[in-house]
């Protein structure tokens, strides 16, 4: 990766990973008081060990207060090995019982955090592991084909002899450019901020390449959000322009998968602009593919929108057969 900037949840989603925090704390906080309650009924001894440690404590702790114990070591030994006595006690009462010595330690479901998510300022790998699941959950990548990675694209599935007449390009080399312009995107996420436009006829690797690039993301704790054009022009439909928190507009990546599929009206379309500019000015990036070419994009939607895919976004072109029927031939 270029680029180790951390990439800040929303306030939503980190709330969310806190709020199960606090639910593992208090579920394991009832388990050690049952627990306690097992042993208090089964023997008094517990909790008599229990408050005589209690009062050590307060009896070491008042002694330090007060400044009995500069000068000494005595004192302070004396009490520490009280405590140890009496803690060696209730583990051997806990044994007796049937129990494990540390049957009634603090309970914790990730002892290096102790169930808070960080150890000091820094994130734990339980952090980690519920940020990266969140992101995954919430980029809608479900939709999508595949777990791809950039190793499942097969350069060798394209044709090196199926030449574009216009370009003199064959299909094999519009796929290589395509995947060097993806893993670029990846690469310099957090400092190019780069964007794609992928266009070509059907089947041949546009929305594979974007599930590559959305799971190399969401790898290093990108935030990626997945839509079709259809369910992004619904989502904008209802969308609140003043919401400037929207997912849509703050997600490290927004894939627009089959642009040109949607119903489009004046004020989806206007909204559609607003979602693409609003996202180059808080320089976020975008991947947009599609099965029409350019001069379709530039029929079929306003001059605002044409203007800023061909100025903004990395043009890259898909050619070749259908890879879905090539490879039975």
């Amino acid at each position: 990766m270029g680029g180790t900037t951390e990439m800040p949840l929303t306030n939503s989603q980190y709330d969310s990973i806190q709020r199960e925090y606090y639910e593992i704390r208090a579920n394991n906080k009832r388990l050690h008081d049952k627990r306690l309650e097992e042993i208090n009924e089964l023997t008094p001894e517990y909790r008599k060990l229990e408050e005589e440690i209690g009062e050590v404590s307060f009896q070491a702790a008042a002694k330090n207060l007060s400044g009995e114990t500069a000068g000494t070591d005595t004192p302070d030994h004396d009490f520490k090995t009280k405590l140890r006595s009496l803690k060696n006690k209730q583990n051997e009462l806990l044994i007796s019982l049937g129990k494990p010595a540390d049957y009634l330690d603090p309970v914790y479901t990730c002892p290096n955090c102790r169930d808070k998510g960080y150890t000091g300022t820094v994130k734990c790998d339980c952090f980690k592991k519920r940020e990266l699941e969140l992101l995954y959950r919430d980029s809608n990548l479900k939709n999508m084909a595949g777990g791809y990675t950039f190793e499942d694209f097969d350069i060798s599935l394209y044709s090196d002899k199926d030449i574009d007449k216009i370009t003199g390009k064959t299909a094999k080399e519009y796929a290589e450019t395509a995947l060097e312009a993806a893993k670029d995107l990846v690469s310099n996420i957090d400092t190019k901020k780069g964007n794609l436009f992928l266009y070509g006829n059907t089947g041949l690797g546009k929305t594979m390449l974007s599930t590559c690039i959305a799971n190399a993301l969401i790898r290093t704790t990108h935030s990626v959000v997945y839509v079709t054009a259809t369910e992004l022009v619904n989502k904008l439909n209802t969308f609140d322009e003043d919401v400037e928190s929207s997912p849509l507009l703050e997600c490290d990546l927004l894939i627009i998968d089959d642009l040109g599929t949607e119903y489009l009206s004046d004020v989806s379309a206007s909204k559609l602009f607003y979602c693409l500019n609003e996202r180059l000015l808080r320089g976020r990036s975008c991947v947009i593919s599609t099965n029409l070419d350019l001069a379709n994009i530039q029929d079929r939607y306003s001059e605002r929108i044409f203007s800023r895919i061909v100025s903004s976004y990395k043009v890259i072109k898909l050619y070749g057969e259908d890879l879905r029927t090539a490879r039975f031939r």
